[in-house]
């Protein structure tokens, strides 16, 4: 804006440049001697055929004041547009520098987050401190923070039950992602360490030693589901770790015998 104002104050100094060169004319042809007739002057100024000129189409963007008024407006949109153009840059170039911190900060989230993963499943019993009773029986899940920070652990729900061999999913239940809307984690595991949760088997009662009831029909299998939900350090959105293990070695005791079964449709991590 500063340039234009400049091009306008040096405009309007050339108009007033030529007005006064125009009244000195004007005050050396008053002082001319008398002899010359206005007739003289007016051979000059008019064409052959008697007309008076016309000044030609582009006159009138240099004429005082027209001129100066048209070029005035010229300009003061030149400098809108370049600063509208101007203020464009750098909205985009802000947006741009924004969504670059934010996929930075998704990226460090991501490579910084917790992990919790089932590194281990048994079933349980002879817990002297469980108010259930030293013969119940307990899903043991050995959970391991693969993370770079630590895991707050908000339950573990989990189930046994026997279905058929060949189709480990027939036996999940949608329940086991139903916490009660828990908001306060129970337990904290620390990056690269393990620790071991516990969900009851209501109804199943066991000593230590004891193996798992006969399956009832043929083709069948004992599973366990399971899903663990924690929130990592950076944000209390829920993070679930589902997992699936199959029973495959018949007369072992409780804690024996459990291997990871149905694939990727059984086992997850968010």
């Amino acid at each position: 804006m500063t340039a234009v104002l400049s091009v306008l104050v040096t405009s309007v100094g050339l108009c007033q440049n030529r007005t006064h060169k125009t009244q000195a004319v004007s005050s050396k042809q008053s002082d001319c001697p008398e002899s010359i007739s206005v007739d003289s002057y007016n051979h000059f100024d008019q064409t052959d055929d008697g007309r008076t000129p016309q000044p030609p189409d582009w006159h009138r963007f240099v004429a005082w004041p027209e001129g100066i008024t048209t070029w005035a407006i010229i300009l003061t949109l030149v400098a809108i547009t370049w600063q509208s153009f101007e203020t464009h840059r750098a909205a985009t170039a802000s947006r741009d520098a924004a969504s670059a911190a934010l996929l930075q900060a998704n990226h460090t989230v991501v490579s910084e987050r917790a992990w919790v993963l089932v590194e281990r499943i048994a079933l349980t019993s002879g817990g002297i401190d469980r108010p259930e009773g030293i013969q119940q029986v307990f899903i043991h899940c050995e959970a391991k923070n693969y993370g770079k920070t630590p895991a707050r652990v908000l339950g573990l729900n989990a189930l046994l039950a026997e279905g058929p061999i060949s189709d480990p999913g027939a036996t999940w239940n949608d329940r086991l992602y139903d916490f009660n809307q828990k908001s306060t984690p129970t337990w904290v595991i620390t990056p690269n360490r393990a620790k071991a949760l516990h969900d009851s088997v209501p109804g199943l009662l066991a000593n230590p030693d004891d193996i798992l009831p006969s399956l009832r029909r043929e083709g069948a299998a004992h599973f366990i589901h399971g899903v663990i939900r924690y929130w990592d350090m950076f944000s209390e959105n829920d993070r679930f770790t589902r997992f699936c293990y199959r029973w495959d070695k018949r007369g072992a005791p409780l804690g024996e015998g459990w291997h990871l079964a149905g694939g990727e449709q059984c086992n997850q991590e968010t």
